[in-house]
């Protein structure tokens, strides 16, 4: 092959080289772009349908929230630490972890377009009892306890709101402590997966059996059940 030969050959791979960059940079571009549209209308939705938000509210507080990307391990927060912020979940799963010498034990899970804190921790200015960690990578806005605190004082709306994360957290806390005792693992899942669908692609087995209050071994069992019923006669 001649010099001129190579030189060209050369200079057609730089070429494409150059192109697919383009494209790639491009097309990331638009992902980012849609991406960020996207969140601007979560938050926007789930303020409206708890209280009843103007738009200056609603565009106030967007412009004060820091957006925020997590690790799969990352923690938002740990044990001992006084929870100091609030955030949005945009893309992610969460476990609300107690880290102790018999291991990791799950009281919840959260994911996506949800508010996500330390609840107790928060609202009290106390040390955090529990950990929060990213099981997946994750894409959070986050806002501060003082914004919290402006914010109650701002508006009626806000107000209304915090009540009914309040309201909603209770409830969702009697309600796991009734399946607990109620439900059989079986149902557990089942129950599981309609609020977290994606769960088993990106949660250990362990922890869901954690989260279930059963043994992995005995979730195995309840997979394969689902997965294989066995056939009427």
């Amino acid at each position: 092959m001649s010099a001129t030969q190579k030189s060209k050959d050369k200079s057609s791979t730089v070429f494409g080289a150059a192109i697919f960059i383009n494209l790639y940079l491009r097309n990331h571009s638009k992902s980012e772009k849609n991406r960020a549209l996207n969140n601007t209308r979560n938050i926007p939705a789930f303020l409206k349908s708890r209280s009843s938000f103007t738009e200056e509210e609603i565009n106030d507080f967007m412009k004060i929230g820091k957006d925020v990307e997590m690790k799969k391990g990352d923690f938002l927060i740990s044990a001992g630490q006084t929870c100091k912020s609030f955030s949005f979940i945009h893309e992610g799963t969460f476990s609300f972890l107690i880290m102790n010498s018999d291991g990791e034990h799950v009281k919840d899970f959260s994911g996506s377009n949800k508010f996500i804190t330390s609840y107790s921790s928060f609202v009290t200015q106390t040390p955090s009892q529990i950990f929060i960690r990213a099981e997946e990578k994750a894409l959070l806005t986050q806002w501060s306890y003082d914004t919290y605190q402006q914010l109650l004082y701002s508006s009626e709306h806000w107000k209304q709101f915090a009540l009914k994360i309040a309201n909603y957290l209770y409830l969702r806390k009697e309600k796991r402590e009734i399946s607990l005792l109620t439900e059989t693992a079986g149902q557990r899942y089942l129950n599981m997966l309609k609020e977290f669908p994606h769960i088993v692609q990106h949660v250990p087995q362990y922890l869901i059996a954690s989260y279930l209050g059963i043994k992995p071994q005995s979730l195995s069992r309840i997979r394969n059940q689902i997965a294989h019923p066995p056939k009427l006669t």
